[in-house]
């Protein structure tokens, strides 16, 4: 199936593959071997030899993963830690919409606005 199209475009399909993957990923796994699919695909336009555009595609992945993961890590980190269901409620004042009532002291209160 493959043998018929030219180099550069199953480059670009993998690297096609990879971008689509990447979106639905949120740690960048993907986004790498699809640049260096990308950067390949133009290589192979100047009829290098499969064997050295697998081994430039190999190589520019890794060394993305080494250097310029863990740059994205550091610009995308939030330091900005929310608490989430009971957590963020706690200490703050809120308005009781149901009386509490019976053994279980069930009812309903009102918090941040919302119930």
């Amino acid at each position: 199936m493959f043998s018929s199209l030219p180099i550069w475009l199953i480059w670009l399909i993998i690297c096609g593959f990879c971008l689509i993957a990447e979106i639905f990923t949120v740690s960048f796994m993907m986004l790498w071997p699809g640049i260096a699919a990308a950067i390949v695909a133009v290589l192979s336009l100047f009829n290098i030899p499969l064997e050295v555009q697998i081994s430039i595609f190999s190589i520019l992945t890794i060394l993305a993963f080494i250097f310029i993961k863990p740059l994205t890590k550091k610009l995308f980190k939030s330091n900005d830690k929310v608490s989430t269901n009971i957590n963020s409620v706690i200490g703050k004042t809120g308005v009781i919409t149901l009386d509490i009532t019976g053994a279980l002291g069930q009812g309903q209160i009102k918090v941040l606005g919302e119930v």
